[in-house]
C-alpha cells in the first residue's frame, strides 16, 4: 500500500531528524526530493521512489532559542 510505505518514509524521517538534534547534528528536510530523483537512482543503481531528502551537518554556530508567538495569538478554543 502506498499511503503505509509513505507514512512510514515519513514518521522515519522524523525520528531522524529528532536524533540528529539529540546529538547535536543539523539536519533538515529538504522539500521536492523527486527533483534529484532519476540521477539519485542512477547513483544507487536501484529502482523505487526517493521519498525524502535530509541534509546533515555540523552548524558552525548553535542556533538560539526560536521565536514563538503567544498560543492565544494562534489559538482559539471554541467549545
Amino acid at each position: 500500500n502506498e499511503r503505509l510505505q509513505a507514512g512510514c518514509g515519513y514518521q522515519g524521517n522524523q525520528l531522524l531528524l529528532l536524533a540528529a538534534h539529540a546529538l547535536g547534528v543539523g539536519a533538515v528536510w529538504l522539500g521536492y526530493p523527486n527533483l534529484a530523483s532519476p540521477q539519485v537512482k542512477a547513483w544507487l543503481g536501484e529502482q523505487g521512489e526517493l521519498m525524502a531528502t535530509v541534509a546533515l551537518g555540523y552548524p558552525a554556530k548553535a542556533p538560539g532559542p526560536g521565536k514563538r508567538k503567544p498560543l492565544a495569538s494562534v489559538v482559539r478554543w471554541e467549545g
